[in-house]
């Protein structure tokens, strides 16, 4: 079965049948990844739920995947409040890092 990141709402019983994603979208939050991972990780599961990501070298791929990390260090503060976030330093927003990326051709439009 394949589904978008963000259309398993209400996906009751896949636990059931399934403990392996296979995750080829990548969104700009890795919760949104870990939601998806959540809904084969639920009471009833009785596999470990393993998750694949499948990405390119092209397109969006390498600067989204570059980028997860610091999203992930950024929603810590609200899923882990007493924990500090690691310092990252980044002197460039995803999108111009994402522009010129597909100006110098390494990402396909």
């Amino acid at each position: 079965m394949m589904m978008s990141l963000r259309s398993g709402a209400g996906l009751d019983g896949l636990q059931y049948h399934c403990q392996d994603a296979v995750i080829g979208e990548f969104d700009w939050s890795p919760q949104v990844h870990y939601q998806l991972i959540g809904r084969l990780r639920r009471p009833g599961q009785e596999g470990q739920v393993n998750a694949h990501y499948v990405h390119t070298n092209w397109g969006s791929d390498p600067v989204i995947v570059e980028m997860l990390g610091i999203k992930a260090d950024q929603s810590r503060g609200i899923n882990d409040p007493g924990q500090a976030p690691k310092p990252r330093a980044t002197d460039e927003s995803r999108l111009k890092i994402l522009a010129q990326r597909v100006l110098e051709g390494g990402a396909s439009a």
